[in-house]
């Protein structure tokens, strides 16, 4: 009987002493559990951070296309205006934000004879989403006069031989036009547009000669000027991107005319000429298109 409680008493003992060094073990595998467990959350998180740095430092290779970009579609300014998608010109279009290849679809639709006779006829067409119409709507205008011929085939791009037998002002033309003068296609009436766009309009029919590629000498009899349509600088009131698109100004005095203006009002010349940012003589130049209003 005695060794029978003996035993029981061992084996008692026994469990006793599994249950305590459990518990005593239990915390400190947990706390090693959640180190680890917080130590790959270390590393998972460095991991994602240099395969970030990698990616960064090694951009994925970009096929280049066999054919240039066409940039200077891609520098068209945006200016909305009111158009009449059936006699706009190709400029007009673009600057409202339609793209080349939309362009292109407009005016051969024009070149069928077919008219627009209202505007979402234009949402119609299968490259102009239902997001870029909502934009165009507003300021789509069908004129009668532009209906009146829906018969007739649409005007033919004039030729570079062909006579103009009018003068064109430079401040109204548009690239259309400009191509009844004789020598200059697409190209160059693209050239002289962008230059006015830039200038703010033409002080001179000199200034043409200023182009790259422009026969001056050849054209100058086609051309004239209104120096009231011109478009001035407001030095109290600058806008940084117009002054760094002129070509009399460009981006370094457009940053010191924008300090100078930042630290006290314009109010002459002689504030430019004192600090020192135009010469006498570039002034001349540029003297048309600025304006000293607050």
């Amino acid at each position: 009987m005695r060794q029978q409680q003996a035993i029981g008493a061992l084996i008692i003992c026994f469990f006793i002493a599994i249950i305590s060094t459990a518990i005593i073990l239990m915390p400190r595998c947990t706390h090693e559990t959640e180190k680890a467990e917080s130590a790959f959350s270390i590393d998972t998180l460095m991991a994602d951070s240099l395969e970030r740095q990698w990616e960064i430092a090694h951009p994925k290779y970009e096929k280049k296309s066999r054919y240039p970009k066409r940039h200077h579609f891609d520098t068209v300014p945006l200016r909305m205006q009111y158009f009449d998608p059936n006699t706009a010109d190709s400029m007009t279009l673009l600057q409202v934000g339609l793209r080349p290849w939309q362009v292109h679809s407009i005016l051969k639709y024009r070149a069928t004879g077919a008219r627009y006779r209202k505007p979402e006829d234009l949402s119609k067409m299968y490259n102009i989403s239902d997001s870029l119409y909502q934009i165009l709507a507003p300021w789509i205008v069908i004129t009668p006069d532009s209906l009146a011929a829906d018969s007739v085939p649409a005007t033919p791009q004039p030729r570079w031989h062909e006579k103009c037998d009018t003068v064109l002002d430079l401040n109204l033309a548009d690239t259309s036009s400009l191509q009844f003068i004789p020598r200059i296609g697409p190209g160059r009436a693209w050239k002289i547009v962008k230059y006015r766009n830039k200038l703010g309009g033409y002080v001179n029919v000199n200034q043409v000669a200023e182009i790259q590629g422009i026969p001056f000498d050849s054209i100058r009899d086609y051309l004239k000027v209104d120096t009231l349509i011109i478009r001035p600088i407001r030095l109290n009131r600058p806008s940084l991107r117009q002054m760094t698109d002129h070509p009399y100004i460009g981006y370094e005095k457009a940053k010191l005319i924008d300090d100078l203006h930042h630290r006290r009002t314009i109010r002459s010349e002689e504030d430019l000429l004192k600090q020192g940012i135009f010469s006498e003589e570039e002034l001349a130049r540029l003297r048309p298109y600025l304006s000293y209003e607050k």
